[in-house]
C-alpha cells in the first residue's frame, strides 16, 4: 500500500484466514518472506502471541484481541508509508458522487455513522481513517470496521452474522466489501464534527470555514509527518465543503440527516 509492505509470518494454519480478512484489499501472498518479518503470529499456551520486528512480544487472550493487535500493527505500517496523503481521524462515505466525512475523537460515533451510511447503500471510505489527497479528494483506507457489538445490534446488524465473530466479545468486525462496497476517490462535499451523546436529539448547526479548517488540521492522525505539506489540501476542503457541527443520539438518524445535506 502506497509502496509500503508489511510482512506477516502466521505460524498456525488455523489463524491464516482470520488474519487475512483484516486487510484483504492489500494482500499479496508469498511462500517465504521477501525481507525482514514485520509480524509473527502464533498460538501460545495462554492464548495467542504477536511478535513485532523489534522482538517485542504481545499477548492476546482471545481471537478478537489477537486480530485487534494485528490490525493496529499493520495499520501503523501502512499509514507510515502513505505520507503523500493527509490522514484524517474520520469516517466517511460516498453520497451522490461526493464524500461526506465525520470528524471526532474516539467514542464520538464515527464508526456507527460509517456502518449506518453503508447500510443505507452508500459506498464506504472508512470508519476511523480516511485519506485526503493533494487535490482535496477523499480516498478510502480499506480495512474491516471494528465496531462495538451492542452498537451494531442497535443498527440492525446481528454481531453473530458478521465476519470473525467471537461469541461473548464486546467488539465485532464489519466488512464494507459487502453491499455497497468501497468508494472511489471523490471530492469532499460535507465535513461534520460529530459528538455522540446517548438519547440526545439530533442537532446540526453550521461551522465557519475557519472552524472547519481548524477541525481538519487537528483531525490528522498523530503519527502524520510533514503536516504543513498537507495544509493546502485541507484548506481546499474547508473552502469548498459544507461544514457542520453535529450532536446525535441515534447514528441512523444522524447518518440520514447528513446524507440529505450532501449536494
Amino acid at each position: 500500500m502506497c509502496g509500503q509492505s508489511a510482512e506477516l509470518e502466521v505460524r498456525d494454519t488455523g489463524l491464516v484466514e482470520p488474519v487475512r480478512a483484516l486487510f484483504p484489499d492489500y494482500e499479496s501472498e508469498a511462500d517465504t518472506a521477501a525481507g525482514p518479518v514485520r509480524l509473527v503470529v502464533d498460538v501460545a499456551e495462554d492464548g495467542y502471541a504477536v511478535v513485532d520486528a523489534h522482538g517485542v512480544r504481545s499477548h492476546a487472550a482471545t481471537l478478537t484481541q489477537l486480530l485487534a493487535t494485528c490490525e493496529f500493527a499493520l495499520a501503523q505500517v501502512f499509514l507510515s508509508g502513505c505520507r503523500e496523503h493527509a490522514q484524517l481521524h474520520a469516517s466517511g462515505a460516498v453520497v451522490e458522487g461526493s464524500a461526506v466525512l465525520a470528524l471526532g475523537r474516539a467514542g464520538a460515533g464515527k464508526s456507527s455513522l460509517a456502518v449506518s451510511w453503508h447500510r443505507m447503500g452508500y459506498a464506504a471510505l472508512g470508519d476511523d481513517v480516511v485519506f485526503v489527497d493533494e487535490t482535496g479528494r477523499a480516498q478510502p483506507f480499506k480495512r474491516l470496521y471494528k465496531v462495538d457489538a451492542a452498537t451494531l445490534a442497535q443498527l440492525g446488524v446481528d454481531p453473530a452474522e458478521t465476519c470473525l465473530w467471537e461469541p461473548g466479545s464486546d467488539e465485532a468486525w464489519y466488512d464494507p466489501r459487502d453491499g455497497a462496497g468501497w468508494g472511489e476517490p471523490v471530492p469532499v462535499a460535507l465535513v461534520a464534527v460529530v459528538t455522540y451523546r446517548p438519547k440526545a436529539a439530533l442537532s446540526i448547526t453550521p461551522l465557519s470555514r475557519a472552524a472547519a479548517l481548524n477541525a481538519l488540521v487537528h483531525s490528522q492522525m498523530a503519527g502524520t509527518r510533514d503536516r504543513r505539506d498537507r495544509f493546502e489540501a485541507l484548506a481546499h476542503v474547508a473552502e469548498h465543503a459544507e461544514a457542520l457541527k453535529v450532536t446525535f443520539g441515534s447514528a441512523a438518524e444522524a447518518a440520514a440527516g447528513l446524507a440529505a445535506r450532501a449536494p
